[in-house]
């Protein structure tokens, strides 16, 4: 299962104080246009752990570096220079990485919006 609920780990110290931590879900945003990155961060910030990517090479560098964590959601542009954002979801599907994504676009053809299904 994808955890996408606040969690809480709890965790004993030295002379059994206990410590709690809450952690929020993870959710990771691919755009290039920086404005758009933040825009989602303030929005989401509150309920999720953010991580923002500036382009799916960096996303895909993190998953098949294993260095981003289990995600809850992948939100995703879909036009980008170099690689679309269904490109991009397949390929980190292709490294056995497992996500939703939501894959936006204020510019896309109905083909394009088929072929993502």
């Amino acid at each position: 299962p994808i955890p996408c609920k606040l969690t809480t780990e709890r965790s004993f110290g030295y002379g059994g104080a206990m410590s709690v931590v809450n952690t929020k879900p993870i959710i990771a945003v691919i755009d290039d246009e920086p404005e758009i990155l933040e825009m989602y961060k303030d929005l989401f910030s509150d309920e999720f752990q953010v991580l923002s990517f500036g382009s799916p090479i960096d996303f895909l560098d993190g998953i098949t570096n294993k260095t981003i964590p289990q995600l809850c959601l992948v939100i995703s542009d879909y036009n980008m220079p170099k690689m679309t954002g269904l490109q991009m979801i397949e390929k980190g599907h292709a490294t056995g990485a497992q996500f939703p994504t939501l894959l936006l676009s204020g510019y896309v053809s109905k083909d394009v919006a088929v072929s993502a299904l």
